[in-house]
C-alpha cells in the first residue's frame, strides 16, 4: 500500500511539472524536425500604403503552378500570419508554391518559388501590381527583429527546436512510461531506462536522420520506427526479468504514440 502511495505521489509530481511547463514555449511537434517556411513582408515598392486583407499559400507540382491548391491545414501544419511575416511548418511533398493575397480591392499572384533549404525564408515584396519573393535564407532561418517576431533561431535553428522538443519528449514519455509500468508490472525503476532512451534517440532523430533525402510523411515514419525500436531494445536489455520482449515492445510504442500526438495536437 505504501509502494502504491509513493508511486502516486511521483507520478503526481511528473504530471504538475507538466502542466507547469507547457505555457513556457512552444516545441515542435515530437516527429523530428519539421520543414518551415517564412515569408516576411517588404511593402517598400508600394506608392502608397495599402491594407492586407487576406493572404493564402497555394502549393503546386507543375512549375508555373497550374494546378495550384491551398495548402491543406493538418496536425502540424497550420499557416499563420502575422503584422510582417507569416509562417508554416510543411507536412506537404509538393515541390512549388505561390502566395496570393488581396491588398486593397485587388487579387494579386506572387511568382512561383520553389523551397530552397530545410529551413527557408523568403521576403515578400509588395508592388502595386505584383508579388515578387526573394530568397533570404535557406538552411536556417535569419534572426528576427521585436516586430516581426520572437528570435528562437538566432544561432543554430536545428539546436533550438532539439532542445524545444526534446525537453517536452523527455517529460511526456517519463509519465506515460511510468504509467505504463506501473499497469504492467515492469517495474518503476526501469523509468531510468526510458530517459536513457530518449536521451539516445533525440540526437539521432534530430541530427542523424535529417541528413536523409527522403519525404516529410517517410521521414516522420522512419523517426518514430528508430526511437520505438532503440527504446524498446534497452528496456528489454536493462529491463531485468520484468521486462519481456512484448512488454518493452508495447510500452516503447504507446509512449512514442503519447508523446508525437502529444507534440502535433497540444504543443505544435
Amino acid at each position: 500500500m505504501k509502494t502504491e502511495k509513493r508511486n502516486l505521489v511521483v507520478l503526481s509530481f511528473l504530471i504538475a511539472i507538466l502542466v507547469l511547463a507547457i505555457p513556457a514555449g512552444q516545441a515542435a511537434a515530437d516527429i523530428g524536425p519539421t520543414p518551415s517556411l517564412r515569408l516576411v513582408f517588404d511593402k517598400s515598392g508600394l506608392t502608397e500604403s495599402q491594407s492586407v486583407k487576406d493572404i493564402v499559400l497555394y502549393t503546386c507540382s507543375e512549375a508555373d503552378c497550374s494546378d495550384r491548391e491551398e495548402l491543406i491545414e493538418v496536425p502540424g501544419q497550420h499557416f499563420e500570419c502575422f503584422d510582417s511575416f507569416c509562417q508554416v511548418d510543411l507536412m506537404s511533398s509538393r515541390d512549388y508554391f505561390q502566395v496570393g493575397l488581396l491588398l486593397g480591392e485587388k487579387s494579386i499572384l506572387s511568382d512561383v518559388f520553389m523551397k530552397e533549404g530545410f529551413y527557408s525564408t523568403y521576403d515578400l515584396v509588395f508592388y502595386d501590381d505584383r508579388l515578387e519573393v526573394a530568397l533570404v535564407s535557406a538552411k536556417e532561418l535569419v534572426k528576427e527583429t521585436p516586430e516581426s517576431g520572437p528570435d528562437l533561431h538566432s544561432t543554430n535553428p536545428l539546436l533550438a527546436e532539439m532542445l524545444g522538443a526534446g525537453f517536452f519528449t523527455l517529460i511526456i514519455e517519463s509519465i506515460f512510461g511510468f504509467l505504463l509500468l506501473l499497469i504492467t508490472r515492469g517495474g518503476g525503476k526501469n523509468i531510468i531506462w526510458i530517459l536513457i532512451g530518449n536521451m539516445i534517440t533525440i540526437p539521432i532523430v534530430w541530427l542523424a536522420l535529417p541528413q536523409l533525402s527522403i519525404p516529410i510523411y517517410f521521414f516522420a515514419a522512419a523517426v518514430f520506427s528508430t526511437a520505438a525500436c532503440i527504446e524498446a531494445l534497452l528496456l528489454r536489455w536493462k529491463g531485468g526479468e520484468k521486462m519481456p520482449w512484448w512488454k518493452a515492445w508495447l510500452i516503447s510504442i504507446l509512449i512514442n504514440i503519447a508523446s508525437t500526438l502529444f507534440g502535433v495536437f497540444v504543443i505544435s
